[in-house]
């Protein structure tokens, strides 16, 4: 409910935005995974933690049980996650202040699909908007 009743309050501009939004929710999405992995992939770590990696975008259940479906360790996973959350929500609000960003949609939109439930409830706190337009990402994304 906490995020069905604002994304309601604002679904006329979440209709006019759907083609953008999709795209920017699969390519984030993509990116994520290719970023995390990548970069693991550089620092030198074992095939299991690159695997564990790929989930971190999402929400926590889901990145243990397709962690440990594709041979990954779902405990590293569930780490991966809820670090990226927290990382999410702490350098969201400086990261669009230095870019002078201010548009609600997308803070929602980009918070919701690399910062999942933890970043979204920071941008609920920064606006209702912005956490209205970041819960569908975020659910999109898992």
């Amino acid at each position: 409910m906490a995020l069905a009743v604002p994304l309601y309050g604002n679904l006329a501009r979440l209709k006019r935005a759907a083609g953008p939004l999709a795209l920017s929710i699969g390519v984030g999405g993509l990116v994520g995974i290719v970023s995390a992995v990548g970069l693991g992939w550089l620092a030198g770590l074992p095939h299991e933690v690159l695997l564990s990696l790929t989930t971190r975008a999402v929400t926590t259940p889901i990145a243990m049980s397709v962690s440990q479906g594709i041979g990954g360790v779902p405990e590293l996973s569930a780490m991966f996650v809820i670090l990226s959350g927290i990382f999410g929500a702490v350098i969201v609000k400086p990261l669009f202040g230095l870019l002078r960003l201010t548009d609600d949609l997308v803070l929602g939109v980009a918070t919701g699909v690399s910062a999942h439930g933890i970043g979204t409830a920071r941008v609920f706190q920064l606006s209702e908007m912005a956490g209205a337009f970041s819960g569908r990402p975020w659910g999109l994304t898992a």
